[in-house]
């Protein structure tokens, strides 16, 4: 099968406030396609490459590990492995999942964002971005004193990179469960583990990647070159994002396919 149809989902991660009042019911949120499919990983292995500019961050890559640890294979998802640190990326559509920082930050409040390039018609996830705003200080957890509070306390690493993992695997937030990871209000929540509510919403999504494999008339192919490109407005996302990760890192060779250009 070679894709005819594609579309990008730039997701707004972890906020730093909220105005409306969440109550407690339990219900996991999943993304899905304009037809109402799950959007879902369709291989049972997923690779992450951590880009340099990660190590801007005093453990950054050992959060990006974490993070991914604790999703792996949780109920049928893909397992996560990192396939190489010290990665020279760029966020798009590339085949290969990254990691970034952009110290310059990014537009908007959230403390990082999730891009995701799927197939439309069947919600299989060909591509997947995580790029966190450097306009906020993050550290690990362990490392914050606990004097500092307001805007003098940095951000939980962990958590950050947990919850955007969350939205790489196809959740959605959970603003309605405080004590879901997928909780999208970063100074009300401090889990950086799956809480019963996010796996169950996993188990939704991935219930029957087992029987989706089974199926030989489906698996990944390259884009056509005549394919549907992404909307213009999410295309001008990914570029700033890309330019904010370039103006303070070393200039290098771009990896980023002629399809995103």
């Amino acid at each position: 099968m070679v894709y005819s149809r594609r579309a990008t989902l730039v997701v707004a991660g972890l906020a730093v406030a909220l105005s409306t009042h969440a109550s407690a019911a339990h219900a996991y949120e999943v993304k899905r396609t304009t037809a109402g499919d799950v959007v879902r990983w369709s291989r049972p292995s997923v690779e992450w490459h951590v880009d340099a500019s990660m190590q801007s961050i005093d453990g950054g890559e050992r959060a990006v590990v974490a993070a991914l640890e604790a999703w792996s294979e949780r109920s049928g998802a893909p397992a996560l492995v990192v396939a190489s640190l010290h990665a020279e990326l760029e966020p798009g559509f590339d085949g290969k999942n990254g990691v970034f920082f952009a110290p310059d930050g990014l537009g908007g409040e959230a403390l990082a964002v999730t891009i995701l390039t799927f197939d439309d018609r069947t919600g299989a996830i060909l591509d997947a971005d995580i790029v966190l705003n450097g306009r906020y200080r993050f550290s690990a957890i362990d490392d914050v004193s606990p004097a500092a509070s307001g805007q003098d306390r940095p951000h939980d690493l962990a958590r950050a990179m947990a919850h955007e993992v969350g939205h790489a695997l196809g959740l959605a937030d959970e603003p309605r469960y405080e004590a879901s990871l997928m909780y999208p209000v970063a100074a009300r929540a401090a889990r950086s583990t799956p809480a019963k509510d996010d796996l169950q919403g996993l188990r939704v999504i991935y219930r029957s990647r087992q029987d989706d494999a089974a199926d030989p008339g489906c698996h990944v192919g390259s884009p056509r070159s005549g394919a549907s490109g992404v909307a213009p407005w999410i295309g001008v996302a990914a570029l700033a994002i890309v330019r904010a990760i370039r103006a303070t890192t070393p200039r290098r060779r771009s990896r980023t396919t002629d399809a995103n250009r």
